[in-house]
């Protein structure tokens, strides 16, 4: 922040941590430089956002017929312990005794979707579900 106000010969307010009302204020006498200072600050607040959503982890829910789980998992998990040792992401497959379909894959955004894509491309090589 300092950098900004010296380069821009501005004075920059911040509202209070946690407070997410409360503007980010830019005063100065230049004009051009105030309005130069703003767009630098919308473009930090910006990179600042897309480095969080990339770097923080997350969770999805994928919905799997029950009776492909083995399948999908595999002899001694020869099918999914590729995909998560390679995306480093956690797939949680619900117990033997729990009948639901939801399969939870958890790391971060790009990993987790490039998983989803890969435990839809094993569950596509073997035939449906018979009810």
């Amino acid at each position: 922040m300092k950098e900004l106000q010296v380069k821009y010969n501005i004075r920059v307010l911040v509202p209070r941590k946690g407070s997410k009302d409360e503007p980010i204020i830019v005063e100065g006498k230049d004009k051009t430089l105030v309005k130069d200072a703003v767009l630098r600050i919308k473009a930090l607040i910006a990179e600042e956002k897309e480095r969080r959503r990339v770097t923080t982890p997350v969770s999805q829910t994928l919905c799997i017929p029950k009776a492909l789980h083995g399948k999908v998992i595999g002899l001694k998990g020869q099918n999914i312990r590729p995909v998560t040792q390679a995306l480093k992401i956690k797939i949680k497959f619900p117990n033997k005794n729990d009948n639901s379909d939801e399969v939870t894959l958890t790391g971060l955004p790009d990993q987790v979707d490039q998983g989803i894509s890969r435990l839809l491309n094993l569950v596509t090589r073997f035939p449906p579900c018979r009810a």
